[in-house]
């Protein structure tokens, strides 16, 4: 077991440095950081008009991002407080749309390369695919937020309700984070089979999407501790280290939304090889 598992490490190695899978992060880090705020604004936008306070949403910011990188949302926060109207929305789902589509498109090159295959779908088509995950991404994070932010009332509500459940607070908490984790991995779940050019089944992208999920979460959590208590990027690049930190941050997570392609892609090779001999 551990022999196949080391080969398959060596094959998904292998594959993602012939697929130049460096690069095409870069890439993908380029189109996500030009969608990134743009996204941001108009997501925080969003939960303006929800009961959850701007001090809520930067506690819940903090728990997975550094602390240079909640400066940079805090900036946004007070930009959207106050500026919060009606134009602000409309304007900034517009910039969302077309630059979220660049973001999209570069995923979709990655995977396409993974899977070898050619895209032969409309540009519109396209378009129309990344509006639409646009905004099921939106739906999934402030879904997050509300697990995140209001769990703890929402686990007194219950405690209320239903004293006996004390026993089970512990287990409670961790399932507030565990949906938040299924959250994410559902979303893989789309991305990996609606977004290559060809036909995939659910089964076929289980793999990749829990590698992604679980890796977000994951390098989120470490890069951020290692940011606060061992990284000196303040010292180093100055007024600019939110800013450089996320670039490293988008650059790790879109290593591993590429991975997570080039796993599936594999699992599907040697599926296909095996059921041809």
């Amino acid at each position: 077991m551990i022999k196949k598992t080391y080969l398959f490490i060596r094959q998904i190695q292998k594959k993602s440095s012939d697929d130049n899978i460096s690069a095409l992060s870069a890439q993908l880090t380029y189109f996500l950081l030009l969608s990134f705020f743009p996204f941001v604004m108009f997501l925080l936008t969003l939960l303006s008009y929800t009961p959850i306070t701007q001090k809520e949403v930067l506690a819940a910011i903090g728990e997975v991002f550094p602390l240079e990188i909640q400066g940079v949302m805090n900036a946004l926060l007070r930009e959207i407080a106050n500026n919060q109207s009606n134009a602000l929305l409309s304007i900034t789902v517009v910039i969302t749309i077309w630059s979220a589509s660049k973001g999209v498109l570069a995923i979709v090159r990655g995977l396409n390369v993974a899977y070898d295959i050619a895209e032969t779908r409309s540009f519109l088509f396209l378009r129309l695919t990344s509006f639409i995950y646009t905004i099921i991404f939106a739906l999934i994070i402030i879904l997050t937020f509300i697990l995140l932010i209001f769990g703890n009332s929402i686990l007194t509500l219950i405690l209320n309700l239903f004293p006996y459940t004390l026993s089970f607070i512990n287990v409670m908490q961790t399932v507030r984070y565990l949906v938040s984790i299924l959250l994410l991995f559902v979303f893989f779940i789309i991305i990996y089979n609606a977004i290559p050019n060809r036909k995939i089944s659910l089964s076929e992208v289980i793999p990749g999407a829990l590698f992604a999920s679980l890796g977000w979460i994951i390098v989120s959590i470490s890069f951020s501790y290692y940011i606060d208590n061992f990284g000196n990027f303040s010292y180093m690049y100055g007024s600019l280290a939110g800013i450089i930190i996320l670039l490293l941050w988008l650059y790790i997570c879109s290593n591993i939304i590429m991975i997570g392609g080039e796993i599936n892609a594999l699992l599907a090779q040697k599926k296909n090889i095996k059921n041809s001999s």
